[in-house]
């Protein structure tokens, strides 16, 4: 139930209605101590569960992201990534989570001055995302891809991918990220 909040309170976020989205954070919060004080790492450590805390350390790569803290952010979903790498085939897999962790690393590749690696994580990741998966990762992409490319000097392509990702912004009503999309549409139109 908490995971339920969790990710419905992201989607509402994801709309610009913060009241809502908190009020599911909470809901969710309240679901997790429910269960006891015992911390996520401590139960995934307890149960030997791998796959636990490759989802635990992609959430702490997120909430490093969030407060711009690149390097830990990094470290995270480097850790992630290393784990998808290390998985043999006959091992169930997330490919999702796996492929989508190229994008975080992607954004933070940019963030921390690395534009060429951004571009290139990027591009592994929609190599997936393009055909399958959720429309909003997939504009997160074209966004962090036009990103890299922008500080790449590419200005026509830059442009188009920035239109392409604002469309998608606008039409799915991912409020929060419309703003900074459109001024990377503006900035490239007129330079």
């Amino acid at each position: 139930m908490g995971r339920l909040a969790d990710i419905k309170g992201w989607q509402l976020e994801q709309r610009g209605e913060y009241a809502a989205a908190e009020a599911s954070f909470r809901e969710g919060l309240e679901h997790y101590r429910e269960v006891g004080d015992e911390e996520a790492w401590a139960i995934a450590a307890r149960l030997s569960q791998a796959d636990l805390k490759t989802l635990i350390n992609t959430q702490r790569g997120k909430l490093e992201r969030d407060r711009g803290n690149w390097t830990a952010s990094w470290h995270y979903f480097s850790l992630v990534q290393d784990w998808f790498e290390q998985r043999t085939e006959q091992t169930p897999l997330d490919e999702e989570l796996a492929v989508g962790t190229w994008g975080h690393l992607a954004f933070v590749a940019y963030q921390l001055g690395r534009p060429e690696e951004a571009r290139e994580l990027c591009l592994r990741s929609l190599a997936y995302f393009e055909g399958r998966g959720t429309k909003g990762y997939y504009a997160a992409l074209i966004y962090r891809l036009t990103l890299a490319e922008s500080a790449l000097g590419s200005r026509t392509s830059t442009l188009q991918q920035a239109i392409e990702a604002l469309e998608w912004f606008t039409r799915l009503g991912m409020t929060p990220d419309v703003p900074a999309a459109q001024m990377l549409v503006t900035a490239l139109t007129n330079p």
